[in-house]
């Protein structure tokens, strides 16, 4: 090896300089989320979005598809935030 390298240690700090650092922590932190957390979260968000969905679901000015795609979005989201 010569002087002028350096050999990485491993280490649980993140290195802000190393995107690979980065990386693997942000990828520590994902596997962390846990399913239950995951469908916390997305009812807490579906809660907040599901009156704007009922609009879109309603305007008239949207293709008939398209209404219908919303609407099944809706029922599949209740079914998973009950």
């Amino acid at each position: 090896m010569s002087a002028g390298t350096k050999q990485r240690q491993p280490t649980t700090e993140v290195n802000s300089e190393d995107p690979s650092d980065l990386a693997n922590a942000k990828a520590e932190k994902g596997s962390e989320l846990t399913k239950d957390l995951a469908k916390s979260r997305l009812g807490v968000i579906y809660k907040a979005v599901r009156p704007i969905l009922n609009i879109i679901s309603q305007l008239s000015i949207l293709p008939r598809k398209w209404r219908s795609t919303v609407k099944e979005l809706i029922n599949v989201l209740d079914a998973v935030c009950k």
